[in-house]
């Protein structure tokens, strides 16, 4: 059996050797002491670019926080899932991951309605 790890992406750290990497699609600024912005309804876009082992397990966090009311759309293939937010308040968005196949795989998280913040993503699962 084999450990579990944790990767963690953010501002200052926007990819990990060759297992995880954060590709930013129009961010307002990025800043490694602070967070990646996004402006409201463009399309500024947070891909995460994941390296998995077909059979696997992986918990994403993502910890954001909005400027306002709005929609984060988090998806992965032809699956997406939303979370609603009503009042822009740091928040953790937790969705599963099983990987059918080896090889990379991206996640895409967006929001609709006012900007955000992306503060960090957390990978958790095999190593």
């Amino acid at each position: 059996a084999t450990a579990a790890t944790t990767l963690v992406l953010g501002p200052a750290m926007l990819s990990v050797g060759d297992r995880a990497h954060l590709v930013l699609t129009r961010p307002l600024t990025v800043h490694p002491e602070a967070t990646i912005e996004f402006a409201a309804d463009t399309d500024g876009m947070v891909g995460l670019r994941l390296k998995v082992r077909a059979g696997e397990t992986y918990l994403l966090d993502f910890a954001v926080s909005g400027r306002g009311r709005g929609v984060y759309t988090i998806a992965a293939d032809s699956q997406a899932r939303e979370f609603d937010d009503p009042d822009g308040a740091l928040r953790r968005l937790l969705i599963g991951l099983k990987a059918e196949a080896s090889g990379w795989t991206i996640v895409r998280l967006q929001r609709s309605g006012a900007g955000y913040h992306l503060h960090s993503v957390e990978v958790s699962g095999a190593p």
